[in-house]
């Protein structure tokens, strides 16, 4: 069965989903997306703050949405459904419409909705992965889930090419923002969880907002505080959360071991602890 798309309104084959030529996504990154991770039981995980977050985006970028999550919702569904999707990932994006090529344009243009689906196994037994720094050179909206995303690539990019699974940003006043698609989590010399707040220097992660309610339950010591790549060589233990990833134990850091070379007791509870809740879900929330 070939996969199927969402293009504004209607269902079409994958290979055949496209998107005009003055669409303002394609011309200026003039949108934002999300991305929704989704269970064994046909539920959308913590679909309510990403939501929330993609509604955040859209008001910043001054770009009106009337569609309700209801309904978003069953969009999202249908075409898991017809895509006999059992475990995988939503992309869904959202662009301020069509337009002749201008910067500025009447803010009363009708948005432009696509959605594809990726299917993926989510394995209980995470990956240990390699991270590199590389510079921040992105721009100062991280809390936007933009579809603009050229310094992200060009920092994995650069990552990748040493070897290594991820990029850790550095800013220009030499902590650690969040990795490139990612984010960025140390367990520090005294024991103490550490990542950087939730400014408008990071995108506030989905599975980072669940996470920080499970360290406070789990009675873990926690600081949303910047770090500096020499916290991160000293630390105990180093992890990333994503969506698409949930948290992974990060065990090098510009091929500089941290801790014992595995992952830690802390991350390890962590892990399971969010594996635990990804995967019990029995009902999608944000409804409204």
């Amino acid at each position: 069965m070939s996969r199927v798309a969402y293009v504004n309104g209607i269902y079409v084959p994958h290979d055949q989903a496209v998107v005009p030529m003055d669409d303002r996504g394609y011309h200026f990154a003039d949108g934002v997306y999300e991305v929704f991770s989704y269970n064994v039981n046909h539920v959308f995980v913590d679909a309510g703050p990403h939501f929330e977050r993609l509604r955040a985006s859209l008001a910043a970028l001054n770009i009106p949405f009337s569609l309700s999550n209801h309904s978003l919702l069953i969009i999202m569904h249908e075409l898991m459904r017809r895509n006999r999707c059992q475990e995988g990932f939503l992309y869904l994006q959202i662009t301020r419409g069509i337009a002749a090529r201008e910067h500025t344009v009447a803010h009363t243009l009708e948005p432009f909705m696509t959605l594809f689906i990726r299917p993926h196994v989510f394995k209980k037994d995470p990956p240990l992965l390699s991270v590199f720094t590389q510079p921040d050179i992105r721009w100062k909206r991280n809390d936007i889930k933009s579809i603009a995303l050229l310094g992200n690539i060009m920092a994995k990019y650069g990552s990748f090419e040493q070897g290594g699974d991820e990029a850790w940003l550095i800013n220009k006043d030499g902590f650690i923002t969040e990795g490139s698609s990612t984010n960025a989590w140390i367990v520090d010399q005294h024991g103490v969880i550490r990542t950087h707040p939730g400014t408008r220097d990071i995108l506030n992660g989905i599975v980072r907002q669940r996470l920080l309610k499970m360290v406070a339950s789990l009675g873990f010591a926690l600081e949303e505080r910047a770090f500096t790549l020499d916290d991160a060589l000293k630390a105990q233990e180093a992890f990333l959360t994503s969506s698409t990833k949930g948290v992974y134990p990060i065990v090098s850091i510009n091929d500089h071991p941290v801790g014992k070379g595995g992952m830690g007791p802390i991350t390890q509870s962590l892990q399971q602890a969010y594996w635990f809740f990804q995967h019990s879900l029995l009902q999608d929330d944000g409804k409204e």
